[in-house]
């Protein structure tokens, strides 16, 4: 049912998605499986989304989220917050949206120190695995992500210092795991809170290095904007004009 509805929301097949999230929810509940049971509300959480129905979605995602499945599936757990996120943003209510940003963070956070304990335990006894690593890495890949989502609103709500630790952390795990797309994302948003606190050399460097990691069309061109912006505030005029010119050619 779970595959059904992925399958019937990727076609916009919607009535039939929520039929289908509905009946792997009655599955799991019967099943007596709380991380089956997170991961089913977790889709009709966002079918419900889809389906621009917010109101309905909030308690679907509050009920996945309250369920004790951080240790077992740290990356549903957090996917239940960021489900509220998203709603929160949508109903334009970014207070609520970061809340819950920082409850995935924390969540991602915790699971990955926990993790990292039990893994150097491992390796001083040689049991380590490659196995586990794959795991790792896929836990720190989901940790930048809730990063940037909780640092982009912290930016929205003029939240600097909290915006930029979230952006420095993603920037720092980014490089470790050697994700570009994240890495660009994370020093779009550095950038960002440098041109709004004044701080233009910090911004530009942040944002050139985003547009050296080319991590597409979109991303390039939010960094070539901000960079225009920190440069004309320096003073750099030929600089700013160069970027400028390269973001109205490339659009």
């Amino acid at each position: 049912y779970g595959n059904a509805r992925d399958s019937a929301q990727a076609l916009g097949r919607l009535q039939e998605a929520m039929n289908a999230a509905e009946k792997a929810v009655q599955m799991a509940e019967r099943a007596d499986d709380p991380v089956q049971l997170n991961i089913a509300l977790n889709r009709l959480g966002h079918t419900l989304v889809a389906l621009n129905a917010l109101q309905k979605a909030i308690p679907v995602f509050e009920r996945a989220a309250a369920l004790d499945v951080a240790i077992q599936h740290p990356a549903g757990k957090a996917g239940s917050y960021r489900g509220l996120s998203k709603t929160y943003r949508k109903l334009r209510n970014l207070e609520r949206a970061t809340e819950n940003a920082v409850k995935a963070v924390a969540v991602m956070e915790a699971a990955i120190q926990k993790k990292n304990v039990t893994r150097e335990k491992r390796r001083q006894r040689d049991m380590g695995g490659p196995r586990e690593t794959k795991r790792a890495r896929g836990r720190e890949h989901t940790y930048v992500q809730v990063l940037i989502e909780a640092g982009t609103l912290q930016l929205a709500l003029g939240q600097w210092d909290p915006a930029r630790e979230s952006f420095q952390k993603a920037l720092e795990v980014g490089s470790r795991i050697d994700v570009s797309p994240r890495m660009a994302q994370a020093h779009i948003g550095l950038g960002q809170v440098g041109v709004k606190q004044g701080e233009w050399p910090t911004a530009a460097t942040h944002l050139e290095m985003a547009i050296q990691l080319d991590a597409g069309p979109g991303p390039t061109a939010t960094a070539q904007h901000w960079l225009g912006r920190a440069y004309r505030s320096m003073g750099k005029l030929p600089e700013a004009e160069r970027v400028l010119r390269q973001l109205a050619h490339a659009a």
